[in-house]
């Protein structure tokens, strides 16, 4: 009776942190740490989708792209951008089944699913790469050497260009 007294007080202390945590990406608990804190570059932080539209525009308005161009650069930017959502979807959920992996001491699936989350967060850093590579196909040389010129008169284009956080 006792064992069982204890076991609903620690079930329900140990439901009621979870629930106190639950989606709030400052209180790390059992989620993962944002990728900041390691080395190399940052692979699981989109910068903010308006900053990433100012940012867009400032580009197409001073590298004179042509309406093509333009169109181009919007849908490019666009599909990338649902690509990530569905992403950190995927990462969101695997973050729940990790959560109930450590809860229920189940260590491999665990460790599973830790793989299962930097992999998709490593996909993410290589579609960044891929979206700049894309956009630098769209320009002709003179605005590859403005947007250059751009970067380095303006760093916090060249620095958000990483990317992304969430």
């Amino acid at each position: 009776m006792k064992k069982t007294i204890m076991l609903l007080i620690v079930t329900f202390v140990v439901t009621g942190m979870l629930l106190a945590s639950n989606g709030k990406k400052e209180h790390y608990g059992n989620k993962f740490p944002p990728m900041e804190h390691h080395q190399g570059p940052k692979m699981g932080h989109e910068m903010n989708p308006h900053q990433m539209g100012d940012h867009f525009m400032i580009i197409m308005k001073e590298l004179d792209l042509s309406e093509n161009q333009q169109e181009e650069m919007k849908e490019i930017r666009s599909e990338h951008r649902k690509a990530n959502i569905r992403r950190q979807a995927d990462i969101d959920i695997l973050e729940v089944d990790f959560r109930t992996s450590m809860s229920n001491h189940d260590f491999q699936n665990a460790k599973k699913i830790t793989g299962d989350i930097f992999s998709i967060k490593m996909e993410k850093a290589i579609a960044q790469i891929d979206l700049h590579e894309q956009i630098w196909k769209l320009l002709d040389s003179d605005q590859r050497d403005k947007l250059e010129e751009l970067m380095r008169e303006r760093p916090f284009l060249k620095e958000k260009s990483h990317h992304p956080n969430k």
